[in-house]
């Protein structure tokens, strides 16, 4: 439910503290103003409101300590701007008021600051606003017991679309549909960034979600160090950033030693041995050589096409099929080649104590 004050809703021309007289002289300029706009309705800050809801509002503030709160709200600005802007600025506070302890202004209060704690919650998370979140949750919850589970639920739904997001992105990547769309999706919400958000979020609450999230992204990140080499240095840190979100000590060791592993592939192996590196250059320029010999005789391997801007490879036809054998031995002479490949574990979290990669 959307928040707006009597000084809101009458432009200032309300004295503060607002009492009943001031509140009838309102009523009947704001319908006044209604009917010569030959209009349907009025639109203030955003809300569109009719007769009826105009009639509605005043009389809701004839009800007993109605007035109390929002003189309460008038008096606290910060609380009146999240109320009815849904925005607080870096280090912000409520005010020390011993009415907002009172169980009949909570009551009264939790609609409004549900509305205006998830919508500014999601905006923090959207567009990655660290200092604004931190303000929100170090603030006073005027909220019930159950509109507080309700405003949880509305994060733990952003954290869960997020998994769903990052695990869709490991799953098509691993089927070899990969795509640029859904990388550049994902990858936002596994950097630091976003996750310095998420780690605000209370452990009590949310601890359970960290660790799976943790997992997926460690996933995630596998997926791409093995398939997507030019990104492996990202992968890398999403590993250290997983190490933040992990709660369960089985799985922080687990993401340890899966960022070890990465980074002994990753490191440049050096050889101990000049004369090695000496001969391999050596043979490198015979080998250039030779392929500049059989090029200009013309038995190359390459059909060039007319113009020779590019080489065209010859295409296997598709009846011809790699058995199991000659598969092995292609994938061991590449994997002799290239550093090999992290191994994914597809355990359900939370994972059983194993050694990583093996």
């Amino acid at each position: 439910m959307q928040y707006l004050s009597p000084s809101t809703l009458l432009g200032e021309s309300i004295p503060t503290p607002i009492d009943k007289k001031a509140i009838q002289l309102g009523r009947k300029k704001l319908l006044a103003e209604l009917e010569l706009s030959a209009q349907d309705s009025l639109d203030i800050h955003g809300l569109t409101l009719t007769k009826g809801n105009i009639i509605d509002y005043f009389e809701a503030l004839q009800q007993d300590n109605i007035i109390d709160y929002h003189n309460a709200v008038e008096e606290d600005a910060v609380l009146k701007t999240f109320l009815e802007d849904h925005y607080i600025g870096d280090g912000e506070q409520f005010r020390d008021n011993p009415l907002y302890y009172d169980s009949r202004f909570i009551q009264w209060m939790s609609p409004f600051f549900l509305t205006a704690f998830t919508t500014a919650t999601d905006q923090c998370f959207r567009y990655m606003k660290k200092d604004a979140l931190i303000a929100i949750l170090d603030n006073q919850y005027l909220m019930t017991d159950y509109d507080l589970e309700q405003a949880w639920a509305s994060l733990m739904k952003i954290l869960f679309n997020n998994i769903a997001l990052l695990e869709y992105y490991r799953d098509k990547g691993e089927q070899g549909k990969g795509d640029k769309q859904t990388f550049d999706a994902a990858t936002p919400l596994m950097g630091y960034q976003y996750i310095s958000l998420v780690v605000l979020l209370p452990e009590h609450r949310f601890g359970e979600i960290r660790n799976k999230y943790a997992f997926v992204i460690e996933q995630a990140a596998i997926y791409t160090f093995n398939k997507k080499t030019a990104h492996r240095l990202a992968a890398e840190t999403w590993v250290e950033n997983a190490l933040l979100l992990a709660l369960a000590p089985e799985l922080q060791r687990e993401l340890t030693e899966k960022l070890k592993e990465m980074r002994r592939i990753s490191k440049p192996t050096k050889d101990s041995n000049p004369f090695w590196n000496i001969a391999r250059f050596a043979w490198l320029l015979i080998f250039i050589a030779a392929k500049a010999f059989t090029c200009n005789s013309g038995s190359s391997s390459l059909d060039y096409d007319a113009s020779h801007k590019a080489p065209i490879f010859y295409k296997l036809p598709d009846s011809l099929e790699l058995n199991d054998s000659t598969r092995k031995l292609l994938l061991d002479s590449f994997n002799h080649v290239n550093r090999s490949p992290l191994s994914p574990h597809r355990h359900p979290y939370p994972p059983t104590g194993h050694t990583s990669g093996k």
